[in-house]
C-alpha cells in the first residue's frame, strides 16, 4: 500500500531509508496485515488507515475479471463476483472531491501506531496478532516510510491517498 500525492504521483522511499539506492519498497506489510492495523487503530480510537484509501474502480474490474476466469474453473465464486461488482458500483460513484486527503489525521495515526507497536507492545502484537514475528518489524518500516512521507506531504500543503 503505497502514498501517492496530488499532483506528483506515487511517492517513492525517502531517499535516508535507501540511502545506497537499493531499490527498498514500502507498504507490503501494512497492505497485507490492513485489517488488523485497522482493528489495532480503532482499538485506540486513531482514524484506520484504510479509510485514506483510494478506491480504483478500474482496479476492482481487473479483481472482478480475475474472479470470473477462476469462477469458470471451478463453478462456485457466484458470491464473490457479486460482492466485487457491488464493490465497483460503489466505488464508481464515489465523489472525486474524495479522492484525496489531508495528511495531518493520518499522520496522527502513524506516529501514534508506530510507538504502540514498537514501543508500548511489541511482543503482546506479535503475540495477538501476528503469526509472523518478523511482520512486527516490517510493519514498524512502513509506518517510518508513511510518516516521512506524510510529514513532507503536510510540509508542502499536499494532500495524498493510500493506493494498492
Amino acid at each position: 500500500m503505497i502514498i501517492e500525492l496530488e499532483n506528483q504521483g506515487a511517492a517513492s522511499i525517502p531517499s535516508e531509508m535507501d540511502p545506497d539506492g537499493q531499490g527498498f519498497v514500502y507498504g507490503n506489510a501494512v497492505f497485507s496485515s490492513l485489517s488488523t492495523i485497522d482493528a489495532i487503530a480503532r482499538e485506540r480510537g486513531l482514524s484506520p488507515l484504510g479509510a485514506f484509501m483510494f478506491e480504483d474502480a478500474m482496479l476492482f474490474a481487473d479483481v472482478l475479471e480475475d474472479a470470473l476466469e477462476a469462477d469458470e474453473k471451478s463453478q462456485s465464486n457466484e458470491e464473490l463476483e457479486q460482492a466485487i461488482a457491488a464493490k465497483i458500483q460503489q466505488v464508481s460513484n464515489k465523489p472525486e472531491q474524495d479522492r484525496w486527503y489531508d495528511p495531518a489525521e493520518c499522520l496522527a495515526t502513524v506516529r501514534k501506531m508506530r510507538v504502540y507497536i514498537h514501543v508500548d507492545n511489541h511482543k503482546e502484537i506479535e503475540d495477538r496478532f501476528f503469526k509472523d514475528p518478523q511482520l512486527a518489524i516490517a510493519l514498524l518500516w512502513d509506518l517510518e516510510a508513511y510518516e516521512r512521507i506524510l510529514a513532507y506531504a503536510e510540509s508542502q500543503n499536499t494532500r495524498f491517498a493510500f493506493s494498492i
